[in-house]
C-alpha cells in the first residue's frame, strides 16, 4: 500500500474511534475530582530539616584526582 493510503486508513480509524467515544459519553457532565482530606505534602519544620542534616560533615580531599563519569 502506498504511504498516503496507509496514513488515510490510520486517520480514518482514529477519527472513527474518537467520534464513537464522544458519542458514547454524550450527555455526561464533567465530574470534579474530590479534594483529599489531607494534603499529600506538608512543609518541613526546622526540626525535620535538622534531622536531615548529617551529624559530621567530611571534608573532600583535594589531593585526590577527580572521578571520571
Amino acid at each position: 500500500m502506498p504511504r498516503t493510503t496507509s496514513l488515510a486508513v490510520i486517520a480514518t480509524i482514529l477519527g472513527v474511534s474518537v467520534a464513537a467515544s464522544l458519542r458514547a459519553t454524550r450527555g455526561q457532565g464533567r465530574r470534579a475530582v474530590p479534594a483529599p482530606a489531607t494534603p499529600p505534602f506538608r512543609i518541613a519544620t526546622d526540626e525535620d530539616m535538622a534531622a536531615l542534616e548529617p551529624v559530621r560533615r567530611g571534608r573532600r580531599r583535594r589531593d585526590r584526582a577527580p572521578s571520571r563519569p
